[in-house]
């Protein structure tokens, strides 16, 4: 493996497409039981309630895993770790596929969140040094497309495989998949020399930076906003909208198609003012839910839905954007950290989510998101300018924009 002597001008290098092919196996690999709870539950002889515990134990996982992977392995090379994920992304899926005992099932999903947990917080500061500044935004368009890819292919693909071959198939193929994956970065991906203070005592020095504080609660919104509708998108389009189950699949299709859009919108998006469209960005996720919650009608709730699904493929490269921009020498220790806050909102979101539509149904679940994603456009100002304040954001962002011209 050479080291990386310097970074290429073009987002879409090899080794790009490798870390793109790996956020896919490992996202298919994370949300497949989604589609199959009630076949593996079968198969393993236990509730549909106890197989969406394998959900939760990838989540509890990659949560401890994203904090304490840079600070225990300060200097260990990156892209051998990178390497090391993807490779027991596989091992994980070939061991879910043969098993039948539930322990090993959950061992096996818990190595799968040790990963998810790795990858994540590590692959910001790689890609940091695959590719030149200017080319960071596109660079990261194109790995963050994976996440959107993986959920496309794998949900419906996912179910249609089960029914055709068992739900073992699924996982056998994501262990294919992955394993392929792990082929082309052996032979694609440079040595990563870590070059940042990684040990426990680094996290000090990003945290004294109001922007990282305020960024990782505005994180937390973005997250947690987002899947407190998401989570329950299914009965949201049966409820809400009125759509029959096959129009439901066609929605689901149309929702994952635009995400894919937005992801890749994103990279020429942020690479242009990059505060006033982050800006924007946060709005269009207040607006969303609001516009959900206002409307009646099938045509206008799907066209909310769409609108979200369109901004969350803004908010994964926004975010990343933003951590290299500011702390561009820390994106080590602020990634796991972002990772534990993305996890950490994702799954109180859900469950917070679970007991109100148990409780009342989908409309409050907008209000809730739409009281989320305010808290985080409110910290967003201080994300960015490190100032709290709606006009002083504006001033700031309004200079952005003239130094920029």
């Amino acid at each position: 493996m050479p080291v990386i002597q310097s970074s290429p001008d073009k987002a879409f290098t090899p080794v790009i497409l490798g870390l793109f092919t790996g956020v896919t196996a490992l996202i298919a690999s994370e949300v497949i039981p989604v589609s199959l709870l009630t076949p593996i539950s079968e198969g393993l002889g236990i509730t549909p309630g106890t197989a969406g515990q394998t959900v939760t134990a990838v989540g509890a996982a990659a949560f401890i895993t994203s904090l304490l992977i840079a600070p225990l392995l300060p200097k260990t090379d990156r892209g051998r770790l990178l390497l090391l994920f993807t490779f027991l992304t596989a091992l994980s899926n070939a061991l879910i596929a043969w098993t039948d005992s539930v322990a090993v099932h959950f061992l096996a999903r818990a190595l799968l969140g040790f990963c998810v947990g790795g990858f994540w917080s590590l692959s910001v500061s790689v890609v940091q040094r695959l590719v030149h500044l200017k080319a960071l935004p596109k660079a990261f368009s194109i790995v963050y497309s994976g996440v959107s890819v993986a959920t496309l292919v794998a949900l419906p693909g996912a179910s249609a495989m089960s029914e055709a071959f068992g739900w073992r198939s699924v996982f056998w193929a994501a262990a294919l998949l992955s394993a392929l994956t792990f082929v082309w970065q052996l032979l694609t991906m440079p040595a990563v020399k870590p070059n940042q203070p990684a040990g426990f005592s680094a996290m000090k020095a990003p945290l004294r930076d109001r922007r990282v504080v305020f960024g990782l609660f505005a994180t937390f919104a973005s997250y947690a906003g987002y899947h407190t509708v998401f989570t329950y998108v299914r009965p949201v389009l049966e409820e809400s909208a009125g759509l029959s189950p096959a129009g439901v699949s066609i929605a689901l299709l149309v929702y994952a198609l635009v995400n894919v859009a937005g992801t890749l919108i994103a990279g020429k998006l942020f690479e242009r003012n990059f505060a006033p469209a982050f800006i924007g960005t946060t709005v269009l996720a207040l607006a969303a839910p609001i516009l959900m919650w206002a409307l009646s009608g099938h045509a206008a709730v799907i066209g909310a839905l769409i609108l979200s699904a369109l901004v969350f493929g803004f908010i994964p490269v926004g975010w990343s954007v933003w951590m290299v921009r500011t702390v561009p020498g820390h994106t080590e220790v602020v990634g796991g950290l972002y990772v534990a806050v993305v996890q950490g909102s994702v799954g109180l979101a859900a469950n917070a989510g679970g007991v109100l539509y148990d409780a009342s149904g989908v409309e409050p679940l907008f209000l809730m998101s739409a009281a989320i994603a305010l808290f985080g456009l409110i910290q967003v100002p201080g994300a960015l300018f490190g100032r709290f304040g709606c006009f002083s954001a504006a001033r700031a962002a309004s200079h952005s924009v003239e130094g920029a011209r």
